[in-house]
């Protein structure tokens, strides 16, 4: 039997659009706020709204030790701010420095699992659904003025989804 080869056409090189994205970034200037104003909102707004949930926690018969819902909730922002990929990261990270409004602290990754794997989910909302109408507050308050595009459809539309079509190459 002889066997056929099929042409299969190669799929078309995404490197051109990577390159040009890459360009775009590197001749923008990156607007993203210092990770120190970034900390500082996060403590002004979130951590308040942790606080208020801190008698749920109590009601709910969770021991208040070390890892309380504050603290929880600071190490769970942080596992997703920095990107970090497990709870052992995190861990090492707690231990080695302070994150948010939680003192550098010696936590078990144990300890770290046990915790999120018994705390109610409800509590994260509580905290969502008290920060939210913050940062909407904050948001129609800002002073800066929103780009061309956003100004024209936010004066047209009374809500505006806006999805990103590039790839994840590399966040800057």
């Amino acid at each position: 039997m002889e066997e056929t080869k099929t042409n299969t056409k190669r799929k078309k090189s995404n490197v051109k659009h990577t390159r040009a994205i890459q360009h775009d970034r590197s001749q923008r200037v990156g607007s993203a706020p210092s990770e120190e104003a970034i900390k500082t909102q996060l403590m002004d707004i979130v951590h308040p709204a942790t606080l208020t949930q801190v008698g749920l926690f109590q009601l709910l018969g969770l021991r208040a030790r070390t890892l309380t819902l504050p603290v929880i909730v600071a190490m769970v922002i942080s596992l997703i701010w920095r990107q970090m990929g497990s709870v052992s990261e995190l861990s090492r990270v707690v231990n080695r420095e302070a994150r948010l409004w939680v003192p550098r602290m010696k936590v078990s990754i144990q300890a770290i699992n046990e915790r999120l794997r018994v705390i109610p989910s409800q509590l994260f909302m509580n905290v969502l659904m008290e920060v939210l109408p913050v940062l909407k507050k904050r948001w129609e308050t800002r002073k800066r003025p929103l780009p061309a595009g956003l100004d024209w459809v936010r004066s047209r539309y009374s809500q505006v989804l806006i999805c990103d079509g590039s790839t994840l190459d590399v966040i800057a």
